[in-house]
């Protein structure tokens, strides 16, 4: 049976209460956070400083970095959606890197839905920005389908969520 984003995030919710976050939020900035996904230690994300432009929500890309291979990068797409969704880019950081624009631009990993909560399970519907508070915890329900059939070479997955491990 295949799930929803909706009920992917509903489970995640409930999941929550298992994963313990090492770090308190409110004392981490979202450009220092680092996250380990709970089903799988290999696969952790950051954020990273990307620039203010103006068809993207966020100052900060985020980078989905898989031990012993390669690292994919996300935008946070500041469209009318009331969830947050990602679209994929290359490497922030490479000279001449220029964000997408509006549908155009290379995207090797397509989009995906990005959810954050607080160590409180409050909702987080903002845009994550360099200076604001890193969530504690961060479901991208997407996650484990977009390795498998997208990513290069595959990753397989099991869904979990993201829980804030350091901050540096």
């Amino acid at each position: 049976m295949k799930l929803g984003t909706h009920a992917l995030a509903a489970m995640a919710m409930v999941s929550l209460g298992s994963c313990s976050s090492a770090y308190a939020a409110d004392k981490c900035l979202v450009a220092k956070a680092h996250y380990t996904l709970s089903s799988d230690k290999r696969i952790s994300i950051s954020f990273v400083p990307a620039g203010k432009h103006d068809e993207w929500g966020s100052d900060v890309a985020l980078r989905i970095d898989t031990k012993g291979g390669p690292s994919y990068w996300f935008m946070f797409d500041s469209g009318s959606a009331r969830y947050i969704n990602m679209i994929s880019t290359t490497d922030v950081k490479a000279p001449h890197w220029t964000p997408p624009t509006g549908d155009s631009g290379v995207r090797p990993l397509g989009e995906m839905h990005y959810f954050a909560w607080s160590g409180k399970y409050d909702f987080n519907e903002a845009y994550p920005q360099t200076t604001a508070r890193a969530p504690e915890r961060i479901f991208l329900p997407d996650l484990a389908e977009t390795m498998w059939y997208r990513a290069n070479p595959r990753v397989g997955l099991k869904h979990g969520v993201f829980v804030l491990d350091s901050c540096q």
